[in-house]
């Protein structure tokens, strides 16, 4: 049941996605998206808010119900108004707003709605359990994103559906994401905690995100866990930025698109095998460390190979490390968080998933247009890439050390 969760968030996510960039370029150049990217950090703060303050006032089942009833609301509002876009022929700015607006929303809609259902699963599974499953959770959700390309492919070209209508499309599915945790939550009510509201020693007048920052200023812990995502998603971006650079690079642009295209077929295949068959093995033959220092190490030997420019390896390099990160080190981190209470697996998880995300994110845009002000040459952009990556595994390092200690803990109290 959870992997089918998954699959219906994944998917929902996917079968409207082509249509945040397509339309949003229309209406607005690619100079703008760095303005839309600040205004979706502020839209993230501002529904943080909503969340935390509704996961703390109100029982799990009736939070999920309202958190969903938020993102489902804005879904039919946009489908609506894509749909009856000749009705804004009067007033084209205004509809050159909701395009804006749905670009940030759509952002939201994603980092929230897989939050979301990575803390409800953490909060059901065991960590013996999560080692042996997580990697079929995960499955389940790459499966949702092959699937919401292929039946986009098909009602583009076999029905001849206008990408505007992909939102009304999106709707029935993502009434399952409602469903199926409702189901989730009632069965497994021996395991969900009904801890609601102040925990005690608490100041009442504190905001939630108060409470989250206090959280995160008091355990090492927690910090370590978002010092790991931020220097993930930094390294990454960086990454990512050289690995398409080398692409655009060595592709003639009419086979361009088709490659991208294939790139992004091979990373989701290669992610739904490691889920199926190295994840499980992983988690529960070796330590999580290892499953955690996969990643930092790849960058290192893919700066390497930009370095010296082997573009065979930078490519089969790039599909391995997007496969990787949609599936052991997803499952990795999500075990960080199970021996964790209740408000952190919720409140805390949810603003590191996406505000530490997105801040990580927008710190490397910063990095880049710095390096390209600058002049940075391809062996400065080698030694920042090899930083990164051991800043990475230091904090890889020194998080292990507190899970191993806070898990000893928790057996122990049991």
């Amino acid at each position: 049941m959870f992997a089918g969760y998954f699959f219906f968030v994944i998917f929902s996510y996917y079968l409207i996605k082509p249509l945040r960039e397509g339309i949003f370029l229309e209406r607005y150049s690619s100079t703008d998206i760095p303005v839309v990217n600040i205004l979706t950090l502020a839209g993230i703060w501002l529904f943080g808010m909503v969340y935390n303050h509704l996961h703390r006032r109100f029982s799990r089942l009736l939070f999920m119900l309202q958190v969903n009833a938020l993102l489902f609301g804005f879904l039919v509002l946009f489908g609506l108004a894509f749909h009856f876009e000749d009705a804004f022929g009067r007033q084209p700015q205004m509809f050159s707003r909701i395009v804006a607006l749905f670009y940030i929303w759509l952002n939201i809609f994603n980092l929230f709605s897989v939050s979301l259902f990575w803390s409800i699963t953490n909060e059901v599974y065991p960590t013996s359990l999560a080692r042996r499953d997580y990697g079929f959770i995960g499955a389940g959700g790459i499966a949702g994103g092959i699937v919401a390309g292929l039946v986009s492919w098909f009602l583009y070209t076999h029905l001849e559906v206008p990408p505007r209508e992909m939102i009304l499309v999106c709707i029935p599915f993502y009434l399952c994401c409602i469903v199926l945790p409702s189901v989730i939550i009632m069965a497994e009510q021996d395991r969900i905690t009904t801890e609601t509201g102040v925990p005690p020693g608490e100041k009442k007048g504190k905001s939630a995100l108060g409470e989250v920052f206090d959280l995160l200023r008091r355990d090492r812990y927690l910090l370590l866990i978002a010092a790991v995502m931020f220097l993930k998603i930094l390294s990454g971006t960086v990454f990512h930025y050289e690995f398409y650079s080398t692409l655009q690079r060595n592709v003639d642009k009419g086979f361009y698109t088709q490659l991208n295209n294939l790139v992004f077929l091979s990373v989701n295949v290669l992610a739904l095998g490691i889920n199926l068959f190295v994840t499980p093995y992983m988690l529960r033959r070796y330590s999580l460390q290892r499953s955690l220092s996969a990643l930092p190490l790849l960058v290192v030997a893919l700066s390497w190979f930009l370095l010296v420019d082997w573009f065979a390896l930078i490519m089969v390099g790039g599909v391995v490390m997007s496969g990787l990160t949609y599936s052991l080190d997803r499952s990795a981190k999500e075990l960080l968080y199970i021996p964790t209470e209740v408000r952190v697996k919720y409140r805390v998880k949810s603003f590191i998933d996406t505000f530490v995300y997105r801040g990580g994110s927008l710190m490397a845009s910063v990095l880049i247009l710095g390096m390209q002000v600058l002049g940075v040459e391809v062996v400065g952009n080698f030694i920042l890439k090899l930083v990164l990556a051991g800043l990475w595994l230091a904090a890889v390092h020194a998080v292990i050390r507190r899970y191993n200690l806070f898990a000893a803990g928790s057996r122990e109290g049991s």
